[in-house]
């Protein structure tokens, strides 16, 4: 990896509802999952001495009404080179971060757009395959959701990426404010 010791932080927030919960008495306390978490972390800490891949990953879902998160779990590993979460990839470049669809799937790339993706859930759709770049202390958030066949029924999920590099210290709050750079892509799921 080229440039400066990078720090990527990748915090994935899932949503998951079946029926039960699109409407009705849990469908508030769903639309209450907050979109940004605070990273467990005590207190600013130094700069790495190498690259690092941050990964906070928190899921959520009505079995609990949405009271807490069934998971919330934080793992540091050596960033080296791209990294996949979910559907997203993050390919360092220099001294920023291109964030972008996955390509694999069998997808079908027409020139930076990958058309009707179904990995998201129904309803398909056209994405970027470069969603953006983000340079150090910039943070961006990808928002997406779907209805996916499951069982006898529907399964629903949203996820949030909030995504933030770093090429000095970390601080306890980095999704601070507005994001640098944003995409969303959520669908009327019927």
């Amino acid at each position: 990896m080229s440039g400066a010791n990078l720090t990527l932080v990748v915090q994935a927030i899932k949503v998951a509802w079946t029926k039960e919960a699109r409407g009705g008495p849990l469908a508030a306390p769903r639309n209450r999952v907050p979109e940004i978490s605070p990273l467990p972390f005590e207190k600013t800490s130094p700069g790495p001495a190498s690259p690092l891949y941050i990964r906070h990953e928190i899921a959520w879902d009505e079995s609990n009404q949405f009271q807490k998160p069934l998971t919330d779990k934080l793992e540091i590993t050596e960033f080296s080179g791209p990294v996949k979460n979910h559907l997203l990839g993050f390919y360092p470049e220099g001294e920023a971060i291109k964030v972008g669809f996955e390509k694999s799937y069998g997808l079908r790339p027409q020139g930076n757009v990958l058309l009707d993706y179904t990995r998201l859930g129904a309803p398909a759709r056209t994405v970027p395959q470069e969603i953006f770049t983000l340079g150090p202390d910039e943070w961006g958030q990808v928002r997406y959701n779907g209805r996916f066949s499951w069982n006898s029924g529907w399964k629903y999920e949203k996820w949030v990426f909030n995504i933030v590099v770093f090429a000095g210290k970390i601080p306890a709050g980095p999704f601070q404010g507005s994001p640098t750079r944003e995409y969303t892509s959520l669908a009327d799921l019927y």
